[in-house]
């Protein structure tokens, strides 16, 4: 079933939550990048509030210019560019917000068909069953030598039934996971309501609600891992993400090391 942008549009417009933070809603069937088309947007200066969606992408990507399979007709594909109400400081709060939100709409579209329930993997990953089903990236850009706004990249690996083998042990789908199609413009409106949902409540000042639901959908937390930096190796006990997004690790000599995202290649 292909993705209706009329609905999709008419669901914006009916829900005032929606209305305050996306203003208009784009869908091609094919681009390179949603990304990249956000991110044109943003340095042209346009006041923001705008949802891109494709069918497919030959060149989407995730954290570190990670390549994202993105075939077409079977799963999500969403940027959105806006310009946040909050000191520039505390953008780096929307990743567990959007990370809490696509947990919510997935958990949400799922719940008829299984008693699964979507994860988060620290920094930017939502699991279903430990592997990974939905991938989420911010990038800021700059203006005028400020920073102005924020796009907000999220893939969410839906109705596909075949995964590239070197993801197999690693990816899955929700059709995979729960042997049913997913209506893809359900998930894409529940998806939207809960980021704005999720988006309100840090610009109610409501932050430390919204990290600490983060921290609780966290699998990583209160397990052993080992991140690679581009300099080093950390092995610890992941105790905590702290406000700023790093992690905070338990070293094997008692002492704690805070290990701050723009420096992870990896966690295992």
């Amino acid at each position: 079933m292909t993705i209706q942008h009329d609905k999709i549009t008419a669901y914006c417009n009916e829900h005032s939550i929606i209305r305050n933070l996306v203003h208009d809603v784009w869908l091609f069937d094919k681009v390179d990048s949603t990304g990249r088309i956000a991110s044109e947007i943003a340095v042209s200066g346009h006041p923001g509030g705008i949802i891109i969606l494709a069918d497919s992408q030959d060149q989407g990507t995730g954290r570190m210019d990670r390549a994202w399979f993105s075939p077409p007709g079977v799963n999500v594909y969403l940027s959105f560019y806006f310009l946040p109400n909050l000191p520039v400081r505390e953008w780096t709060l929307f990743l567990p917000a959007t990370a809490v939100a696509v947990v919510n709409a997935i958990a949400h579209v799922i719940a008829p068909v299984t008693a699964l329930r979507p994860t988060i993997k620290w920094p930017n990953d939502v699991q279903l069953n430990e592997k990974k089903v939905a991938g989420i990236l911010l990038k800021s850009h700059v203006t005028g030598g400020a920073t102005a706004s924020l796009v907000v990249g999220i893939g969410v690996n839906v109705n596909m039934v075949e995964v590239p083998a070197p993801l197999r042990e690693t990816a899955t789908s929700l059709r995979l996971e729960t042997g049913v199609s997913i209506d893809r413009t359900e998930l894409v409106q529940t998806l939207i309501h809960a980021m704005a949902t999720q988006y309100e409540r840090l610009e109610k000042g409501d932050r430390a609600a919204c990290l600490q639901t983060f921290r609780e959908g966290c699998t990583t937390l209160k397990r052993r891992v080992r991140v690679d930096t581009p300099d080093q190796t950390y092995d610890g006990m992941a105790e905590a993400v702290e406000p700023d997004g790093s992690i905070r690790l338990r070293m094997g000599d008692g002492h704690t090391r805070s290990v701050p995202l723009s420096e992870v290649v990896r966690l295992r």
